[in-house]
């Protein structure tokens, strides 16, 4: 059985697609787990109708409601623990599925005997779609640090995990920790995991349009979670039995997050941004121009050029 894990908060806009496309999966098998997190608005009452349209689905709907609101990261592991199927996917209630999505998902974890499979993503912008490409690695430790290196999808959505890799290994999200929170576990996922596999097609719709969304509001304190994301990763990573295996990727993969926290912050975070991983020597990495320009300016204290140049980029990228 596959468990589809579903967050819902303030989505009646979304909700009613989201759901229509999982109740009509042509794969069978399946459970479908909403987590309602004290919405305020009617996103539950949405989902209840669209319920009755699929009598034959209904019994395998359950709809599990907080006492109080929990934040997402709580909310992904209380589904987690209300799961009955072998392998779960968790969907953001503003997205939605192709309908054949669990169905290739489940098989190729079965042909290939896979503890995760990903696909690509079909990424819906104001401006319309594009794919975007996974670069998915079928071994485990290779795709950990890719993810730790942001090179691969670290998005914990779309993909098909085998439960038992969270549940035998004590992987859960930090409650509390809700931007990064799926930055935090999936390479822990991939480095637990005995096969990685993907099917090469846009079988996830991303959903940018929400303005709601974690992603889209992006605060200071939003910030200090995906730092505290970073530093838990560091620590992890540092205490495996090959952690000198790890050692450059945990590196890079500061860097990394240092520069993806100049180009989402507001100004106000970055004087706290430049003090991030003063220690690590970026002059050896593998960096796109811009991104040793943004280092440098940095180094030298001037954020407000950092945040001039970022600004100028996001606006030609428009």
């Amino acid at each position: 059985m596959v468990s589809v894990l579903v967050p819902i908060y303030n989505v009646a806009p979304y909700i009613e697609r989201c759901a229509r496309s999982l109740f009509e999966q042509t794969f069978s098998d399946i459970e479908f787990v909403f987590v309602d997190d004290c919405s305020p608005d009617d996103s539950i009452s949405i989902l209840q109708e669209v319920v009755k349209d699929y009598p034959a689905v209904g019994e395998r709907v359950r709809i599990i409601r907080n006492n109080e609101n929990k934040g997402l990261a709580a909310v992904r592991n209380i589904a987690v623990e209300k799961a009955k199927g072998e392998f779960i996917l968790h969907v953001d209630s503003d997205d939605w599925l192709e309908k054949d999505t669990v169905e290739l998902l489940y098989s190729t974890a079965i042909a290939e005997d896979a503890d995760v499979v990903a696909c690509d993503f079909n990424e819906i912008r104001k401006k319309g779609s594009s794919i975007i490409v996974n670069n998915c690695i079928p071994d485990p430790l290779m795709y950990a640090k890719s993810l730790l290196r942001r090179k691969s999808l670290t998005h914990i959505i779309g993909k098909l995990i085998r439960k038992s890799i969270l549940t035998d290994n004590g992987l859960r999200a930090v409650e509390g920790l809700n931007q990064g929170e799926d930055y935090l576990m999936t390479p822990k996922i991939a480095y637990f995991s005995r096969r990685i596999a993907k099917v090469d097609k846009p079988l996830y719709n991303y959903n940018r349009l929400n303005v709601n969304s974690y992603t889209a509001n992006v605060s200071d304190h939003a910030i200090d979670c995906i730092i505290k994301v970073q530093n838990l990763l560091v620590d992890f990573f540092r205490n495996i039995p090959d952690a000198e295996n790890f050692k450059d990727t945990l590196d890079e993969s500061c860097i990394y997050n240092k520069i993806t926290c100049f180009y989402c912050a507001p100004f106000s975070s970055y004087k706290k941004i430049r003090s991030l991983y003063m220690d690590i020597d970026w002059h050896r990495m593998r960096l796109k121009s811009g991104q040793r320009l943004i280092l440098r300016l940095s180094d030298a204290g001037m954020t407000r050029s950092v945040y001039a140049l970022i600004r100028f980029a996001n606006f030609i990228m428009k």
